[in-house]
């Protein structure tokens, strides 16, 4: 059996057949149909129906979770976009999986972070335990690293053995490239799925 979760920022996690989460926000809202719930005030959605961080105009972490039990074949899959050239300070997270809520707490699951000091701002698998995080499949370098119109479509994958799979578009269709693979079953079980994004300032409004 497999399971596929489609996150679309527009996010989906979506499951062939048997179950899925999947969101496009098509409906304009993201309080419904799934519920997503953390810093509800600090996100809005776009008029091309993408999710879109509405962060105060200073540095600041916001996040938005939703309920998922999906971790044993399943794929997660979703398109993303960076109006600006990822950094430490400017950076996302998709948490696939996580045992909390509360994704700026300490937690224990795994993320698809983008995001780094200088220039090595490629698409990477973390696992974290806690308040710390171990790079677990390192993608290319500077897969997104243009000023601004930094499109992505991502696919992992996990088998029930717990086998990963990280793949890319970097242009933000659906002609993936492999990034790496990676055994790693410190974490079997989740709660939920979500996105955190950490800005400046002047980037409070540019995640989508």
């Amino acid at each position: 059996m497999k399971y596929i979760i489609i996150f679309c920022l527009f996010f989906a996690i979506s499951l062939p057949l048997q179950a899925q989460l999947s969101d496009d926000f098509s409906d304009g809202d993201f309080t419904n149909n799934p519920v997503w719930s953390g810093d509800v005030a600090e996100f809005q959605i776009s008029g091309a129906n993408e999710l879109q961080s509405n962060g105060p105009v200073a540095t600041a972490t916001l996040s938005l979770s939703t309920p998922n039990s999906l971790i044993d074949n399943t794929t997660w899959e979703f398109w993303l976009k960076l109006d600006f050239s990822p950094s430490g300070s400017n950076a996302v997270k998709i948490y696939l999986v996580s045992n909390q809520a509360d994704l700026e707490a300490d937690l224990n699951g795994y993320y698809i972070g983008i995001g780094e000091s200088g220039s090595a701002d490629g698409i990477d698998l973390y696992r974290q335990n806690g308040n710390s995080s171990t790079k677990i499949i390192e993608g290319s370098t500077a897969i997104l690293s243009a000023s601004s119109n930094n499109q992505a479509r991502i696919k992992v994958t996990r088998d029930g053995a717990g086998n990963w799979t990280l793949e890319a578009d970097a242009t933000g269709g659906n002609t993936y490239a492999q990034e790496g693979t990676v055994l790693d079953n410190t974490f079997t079980s989740t709660n939920f799925f979500g996105v955190s994004c950490s800005h400046t300032s002047t980037r409070n409004t540019l995640f989508f």
